[in-house]
């Protein structure tokens, strides 16, 4: 019982703190990257680029960058994208339209635990940015696994700390004093940013996704640092 409660907390603890920096989370999220993340996501959906992605399913889409580079550098017919933010969700709307591609791209409200989809929908899952905020991360590669045809593809992009030791010192100095502070001024929120750092601090390493990836039966798995180990790109199939 207690445990259920910590779930249920966590996960609406982490829905209203999205659905709140929803109005900056672009213009942070350009900002306390450089512009780096749109070279990442950019960089990340090419890596699939050689095999069939007619039909993908973009989860935790946030206001649905990733989804939009997946529709500019592969040859979907069909992406749903979907986020359990709803504010997020109504960025993301707004920008499909404003790029014409609403009738391409479909945003929807879902759940990563729990989507609802039947058995072998996609050929490709992809998620950007997400899978730390996600309770039940075993449960969320379960699912990904479980609606991905067979031989789909499954990619995943995700903040990890570098392995260079004076990349990491860099790194949480940055994510731990600059950020937040930026991220408090700008968005008016003051625990998002400070939620960034410790959920990057407390993931679990990439060794460690990939282990859980081939728990839930993945295939192939690739682990593929960009700058420096900022982020990394994991790679597997079904």
């Amino acid at each position: 019982m207690q445990q259920s409660k910590t779930y249920k907390l966590k996960k609406t603890q982490v829905i209203a703190m999205f659905n709140a920096i929803s109005h900056r989370y672009d213009l942070l999220n350009h900002l306390l990257s450089l512009n780096l993340d749109n070279y990442w996501r950019a960089n990340a959906i090419k890596m699939l680029s050689d095999g069939n992605n007619n039909t993908i399913l973009d989860i935790a889409t946030g206001t649905g960058d990733l989804a939009f580079f997946a529709l500019k550098y592969l040859s979907a017919k069909k992406i749903i994208a979907i986020d359990i933010a709803e504010k997020m969700l109504h960025k993301a709307q707004k920008k499909a339209k404003k790029k014409d591609v609403h009738q391409i791209i479909d945003f929807q409200h879902g759940d990563a635990e729990k989507l609802c989809f039947k058995d072998k929908s996609f050929q490709t899952v992809i998620s950007s940015f997400g899978i730390r905020n996600f309770v039940d991360i075993e449960k969320s590669f379960a699912e990904m696994h479980r609606v991905l045809q067979y031989n789909g593809k499954l990619m995943l992009l995700e903040f990890t700390i570098p392995t260079k030791s004076i990349f990491t010192g860099i790194f949480q100095w940055y994510f731990k004093h600059i950020l937040p502070k930026i991220g408090h001024k700008i968005a008016k929120h003051a625990t998002a940013y400070q939620y960034l750092f410790s959920s990057v601090q407390n993931f679990y390493s990439p060794h460690n996704i990939m282990l859980l990836l081939k728990k839930c039966s993945f295939k192939n798995i690739q682990i593929v640092p960009l700058t420096k180990g900022v982020v990394t790109v994991f790679l597997a199939e079904k």
